[in-house]
């Protein structure tokens, strides 16, 4: 079959012809709206557009071949274009291969389609006449994509696309944030914020440059400690043990790149660990029996002390072993590699507060998140459904996680989407049951991660155990203010302008910050200044924490009851 071949004049615009024909029958008009359609114009820019990227294409690739080449192919170029800028993308094989047919045109490798493609794709995308028309005409442009690793023009062409129907940036993604931690009321309360140590897990999971700061300092303070170990002929297979681990270990840490997600060879370095664990063990026992055996022979204990040095060295060392191991297999470095917590904790320990303070900072750092509410979440549709309605889009969740999964590729920082109480709204009745393809539908993206908060009394109900283990979730228990309640207390009672107490009472409650708010609260409103110590005061305390708790009881998300009959009373 010989090809219609026509100048590229004329090639260009048969191409902007059919091109704008092929939109105006998809688009399903009628004959009206057919009639008004500006075609001509969108004929005439088009075919300026395909002629400028063929001139650029020949610049890169200068025709130098009795063949034709394939933008002068009338029938060919409308195959390609149908294949490329109407239909789902085929394999780049099948389209070359498609140039079989015409033997006498020049078939393009698969960079030139690519390269081609992507100047017309981006000529269009930036042309101010197209966007006019887009504007006036509600022109949805059909522009392709024909490489998964041209993540910058896939977002481009993806904003203009009418499935989605918002432009992904920071001040979309903040402005939903900040509506979910505004919604959360009392539940946040920025100005009793402690700093607490489970914070930092959140680094792991956003794989972020304190993670990579953290991960540096253990391995650095391990690979000074075990180069500084003294040489020490009694031991030398075994610090030669130590020495070639020390290397292993140095190798891999520098073929990870935090940049790009490279995994975190744990395994890997927890063996070399091991083995320098063992080959101070070994070293050990080997130095302590010369020493016994240099007192048993009576020799002076300046002799028998000479190996003090290299005992102190090996017992720091083993330290630094034991103290990299454990973090290489906490749930820092865990979810660094498997970006999926289920975090629970009892009622009041502060979860929501959490989560919202770790979006928070990630605003202020430019981390990317989106934080959902499981409150409200309250119909029996499924997750996606109700998310989606919330967020006000009218997309699928493959599209929409794809969106996000290219703007976190394309910042070099992972998104986290944050999902608070789980268990509130009808999260008992639809989560467990859409779980495992609402998990599955994220881990088919590498730059995704997933946060889920569940009350530790219902977590068995929102989700069994079973599809827990299933989707590999980290789980990780929020304990509140538990070990540093001095702390929490102190800013607590200097919020609430309530004395310190000389010498504190850090009862077990203390842990809770919802009990700890709800004191501070109660002392206010008796009108004191201080923690009553005789039980009457106690009692007043008490009856204000305890209309509290009905109050909250009685709301209608949760037993709906008259606040007037409580449901809970002192005895």
């Amino acid at each position: 079959m010989e090809p219609i071949t026509l100048a590229i004049g004329g090639a260009s615009y048969y191409v902007a012809t059919k091109f704008v024909d092929q939109f105006i029958s998809q688009e399903g008009y009628g004959w009206l709206r057919k009639q008004l359609f500006p075609k001509q114009r969108y004929v005439d820019r088009l075919y300026q557009l395909i002629e400028e990227t063929a001139s650029e294409f020949e610049v890169e690739y200068p025709a130098d071949s009795d063949k034709v080449p394939f933008y002068q192919s009338k029938p060919l170029f409308d195959v390609l274009n149908q294949y490329i800028l109407f239909k789902q993308l085929p394999d780049k094989a099948e389209v070359v291969n498609k140039f079989s047919d015409y033997p006498t045109v020049l078939p393009p490798t698969q960079r030139q389609l690519e390269l081609f493609y992507t100047v017309l794709a981006l000529k269009i995308n930036k042309c101010e006449t197209l966007k006019k028309l887009h504007i006036e005409e509600v022109y949805k442009e059909k522009i392709f994509d024909i490489s998964e690793e041209l993540t910058q023009i896939k977002l481009l062409l993806r904003s203009i696309d009418e499935k989605l129907s918002f432009h992904l940036n920071d001040d979309w993604l903040n402005e939903k944030n900040r509506q979910a931690i505004a919604d959360l009321g009392g539940r946040y309360t920025p100005e009793l914020n402690v700093k607490l140590e489970i914070a930092k897990i959140f680094e792991g999971l956003g794989r972020t440059q304190d993670f990579s700061e953290l991960f540096f300092s253990h391995i650095d303070s391990f690979l000074i400690k075990g180069n500084k170990l003294c040489s020490c002929d009694e031991i030398s297979s075994q610090q030669s043990v130590i020495s070639k681990s020390l290397t292993e270990i140095t190798t891999l840490y520098k073929a990870i790149d935090f940049s790009i997600l490279t995994k975190i060879p744990t395994d890997e370095l927890c063996n070399s660990i091991t083995s320098c664990n063992n080959a101070v063990v070994e070293s050990e026992s080997v130095l302590w029996k010369l020493r016994e055996e240099a007192k048993a022979a009576g020799e002076s204990n300046g002799y028998s002390d000479k190996y003090s040095s290299i005992l102190r060295e090996l017992r720091d060392f083993d330290y630094e072993c034991n103290k990299l191991s454990a973090f290489l297999n906490s749930i820092t470095v865990n979810l660094s590699n498997n970006p999926f917590l289920l975090l629970e904790g009892e009622a009041g320990i502060g979860k929501s507060h959490l989560l919202a303070d770790v979006v928070e900072t990630r605003i202020k750092t430019g981390s990317p998140s989106l934080f959902l509410l499981g409150q409200q979440l309250t119909s029996d549709e499924s997750p996606w459904v109700q998310i989606f309605k919330r967020l006000q889009v009218d997309t699928t969740s493959n599209d929409f996680l794809e969106k996000l999964n290219l703007y976190a590729k394309k910042n070099n920082n992972r998104v986290l989407i944050f999902i608070d109480a789980i268990n509130e709204g009808n999260g008992n009745k639809f989560w467990d049951d859409n779980i495992n393809s609402f998990v599955e539908d994220i881990k088919k993206f590498d730059w995704l991660g997933l946060i889920m908060s569940v009350r530790s009394t219902y977590k068995n109900i929102t989700i069994s155990d079973e599809n827990v283990s299933r989707n590999n979730f980290e789980t990780h228990e929020h304990i509140g203010f538990k070990n540093i309640e001095l702390q929490a207390v102190n800013l607590f009672y200097d919020n609430y302008n309530i004395e310190r107490p000389s010498s504190p009472n850090l009862n077990p409650e203390f842990k809770n910050p919802l009990f700890l708010k709800l004191l501070c609260e109660g002392v206010k409103k008796s009108g004191l200044s201080k923690v009553p110590v005789g039980f009457h005061g106690i009692s007043k305390i008490l009856s204000f924490f305890i209309t509290g708790v009905n109050k909250s009881l009685a709301s209608p998300k949760k037993y709906s009851f008259d606040s007037c009959f409580p449901l809970v009373m002192t005895h």
